[in-house]
């Protein structure tokens, strides 16, 4: 009898060789890929979510007026820049906040740091209106009240430098000019000395 001929069987190629071994890695690296991102992709909807629900006044979304009080140097008086937060909801416009926060004087931690206002008071603003390059500004009967040459300049100076550095889309090549009125009448000097209060005013003073 002829030996008869004997045939190993056909197995598929096992998961412990390379290739399997391979296949499965990529399909690991897969998983844990789309995982990744949908973790990231609900972390930030959670984000912007909470985000949305919080108030305006606390989300850090903020501009900033800028404020001019006076400080010593020396023997002279100079004004000085302090900066305030204005929230996105303030529906007033940033001359307005910045010239409020004027009349409201320096906080305890500026006035520690040396600045004063030469402002009475008082002071009320009663109106502020611009229009293309004037700004007119409309204070009560205090802001005329007392002092001499010196108290009238720098009060002068704090407003007309509060009003110029919170001028927003002002060219800086077009003049602006700038309007005092104590209760609703234009006021052409000031003090017991009757200093002449000009309206234009091009730069800041110091």
């Amino acid at each position: 009898m002829s030996a008869e001929r004997q045939t190993s069987p056909t197995h598929p190629a096992s998961s412990s060789t390379p290739v399997g071994i391979w296949q499965r890695g990529i399909t690991l690296v897969l998983v844990l890929a789309l995982l990744a991102g949908m973790v990231f992709a609900l972390a930030s909807c959670k984000k912007q979510r909470n985000s949305n629900d919080l108030p305006a006044a606390e989300q850090k979304d903020q501009r900033e007026v800028t404020v001019f009080f006076t400080k010593s140097r020396g023997s002279n008086s100079v004004t000085e820049a302090v900066v305030r937060p204005l929230p996105q909801e303030e529906k007033i416009t940033p001359i307005q906040y910045a010239l409020e926060s004027l009349l409201q004087g320096p906080t305890q931690d500026e006035r520690r740091a040396g600045f004063f206002s030469e402002i009475p008071k008082g002071t009320k603003l009663l109106s502020v209106n611009k229009k293309d390059n004037k700004v007119i500004v409309n204070f009560s009967s205090q802001f005329a009240s007392g002092g001499g040459s010196n108290s009238i300049l720098q009060r002068m100076a704090e407003i007309q430098n509060t009003i110029i550095a919170n001028n927003q889309g002002q060219s800086s090549e077009k003049p602006l000019n700038i309007q005092v009125l104590v209760n609703d009448k234009p006021v052409q000097t000031l003090g017991g000395e009757g200093l002449e209060v000009p309206e234009t005013a091009n730069q800041k003073i110091q």
